[in-house]
């Protein structure tokens, strides 16, 4: 359990002797401000505050495969306004959850399946959505509640509140069926998705957490206090590794061996390596606060508050 984490606890302190330097290779111009990217299938499921989800392959990045696009609304004002969308995530029928703005200052819910939109929830501060099986999706608001909602019967089957914290980030374990939450306060939440239980909490932050990353039973998360928490939740050990700057985003590559994430306020980004504990590379070039950071393959594709895709090769530097 995450709480025997804290048993057993480092921090990595490290000596940089590479000083190897990575430019993006490619930059796809989104023509649209980013707010957050998902993988999903071989294709990237990119939102954007414009009301448009593009999916691109990632066999052929540079080319828009569909837009999925969020009707407009109008504000008290009758002005016509397009809504941002803040992330999506999409199951094995190719069903897309949206979390968006809406026309009363809140956000809704949308269900996108073949063409048809449809809304699931509305007025609520809904922050994320993820599918926990093909039918049901664990929800996440703003003030740090959690529910369960069965999409068929459109019937919410739980909902509780994590913590007075506001929220953060959230992610599902599809291998162990384990929901992570974590938010304003630091903690991060071990809880079973199918009750709202929550069955263990880590304190290793002691302010916000911004992000969180899963893969191969490592957890990392991303701090305010300027620390990158890397949690081997099978041996039950836990370090931290210190930045010079507040860690907006974090990513891990599927085995579980490299970890990326923001570490200077210029948008440069630190590669290491779990196994042997150090800076392999650095990654300069993007020009805005990150948001999004994730693996794929021999990349590391990277989203900022900004309209382009950044794409980094780091297939020379993987040992």
């Amino acid at each position: 359990m995450l709480k025997h984490l804290l048993r057993i606890f480092f921090t990595i302190l490290f000596i940089n002797a590479n000083d190897t330097v990575i430019y993006p290779q490619m930059i796809i111009d989104n023509q649209q401000e980013i707010s957050s990217m998902q993988i999903h299938n071989h294709q990237l499921f990119v939102s954007s505050i414009d009301g448009e989800l593009k999916i691109y392959s990632l066999n052929t990045p540079s080319k828009v495969q569909k837009t999925i696009t969020l009707p407009k609304y109008k504000d008290l004002f009758d002005n016509t306004l397009t809504p941002k969308i803040f992330n999506s995530d999409t199951n094995n029928l190719n069903q897309t959850l949206i979390i968006a703005t809406n026309a009363h200052g809140s956000r809704s819910i949308f269900l996108s399946s073949g063409n048809k939109i449809e809304i699931l929830l509305s007025d609520l501060s809904f922050a994320k959505a993820l599918w926990i099986n093909d039918t049901q999706a664990i929800i996440a608001l703003l003030s740090n509640e959690i529910l369960l909602f069965d999409i068929p019967l459109k019937k919410i089957i739980y909902q509780t509140q994590i913590s007075q914290a506001s929220f953060s980030d959230m992610l599902f374990d599809k291998d162990t069926k384990i929901l992570y939450t974590t938010g304003e306060s630091g903690i991060i939440y071990t809880i079973n998705p199918f009750n709202g239980t929550i069955l263990d909490k880590n304190t290793i932050h002691k302010d916000k957490v911004f992000q969180i990353a899963l893969a191969k039973q490592t957890l990392l998360s991303a701090g305010q206090d300027r620390k990158v928490g890397i949690h081997s939740l099978q041996n039950k050990t836990s370090l931290t590794l210190p930045s010079d700057f507040l860690i907006y985003a974090v990513g891990i590559d599927s085995d579980g061996l490299y970890l990326a994430y923001m570490s200077d306020d210029l948008g440069s980004i630190t590669l290491f390596s779990l196994k042997d504990k150090k800076i392999i590379a650095k990654l300069k070039g993007v020009k805005e606060v990150i948001n999004t950071i994730l693996f794929y393959q021999d990349f590391i594709i990277v989203s900022c508050d900004g309209k382009a895709i950044y794409y980094f090769n780091i297939k020379g530097v993987k040992q």
